[in-house]
């Protein structure tokens, strides 16, 4: 199972992690701190050997979200890969059925509420 786990101590950033079911145990892949923050949960590539995930990252005075942009990590650890920018505030990754691509939207309205740009 994929899973965003929120530290004790700091309500911003977050862990994407691995939750084995069988054995009970975390494997947290990468950690964000805050202005960085993890959301939503992230999605398997088809072949289970990667993770994508969105990076959302908040303004100074923690007000409004200014950026988010969607990245990839292997499940046996490693660094990140950032496939797009905090100014392209892309969000929701999912992969194609063969694994060779990833969707994404722009301006996510469910984090965007003042936005004056389309949701694509």
């Amino acid at each position: 199972m994929a899973v965003v786990c929120y530290p004790d101590t700091d309500p911003g950033g977050g862990s994407v992690a691995t939750y084995d079911l069988a054995t009970r145990k975390v494997t947290r892949l990468n950690t964000v701190t805050w202005p960085d923050h993890l959301d939503n949960a992230p999605s398997w590539s088809p072949d289970g050997k990667s993770l994508a995930f969105a990076i959302l990252h908040w303004d100074p005075t923690d007000k409004f979200l200014d950026g988010s942009l969607v990245a990839t990590i292997s499940v046996d650890g490693g660094k990140e890969r950032r496939l797009t920018t905090y100014d392209t505030f892309m969000s929701a990754p999912d992969w194609s059925p063969d694994g060779s691509q990833i969707v994404m939207s722009d301006y996510d309205l469910g984090n965007m509420h003042t936005s004056t740009h389309p949701s694509n």
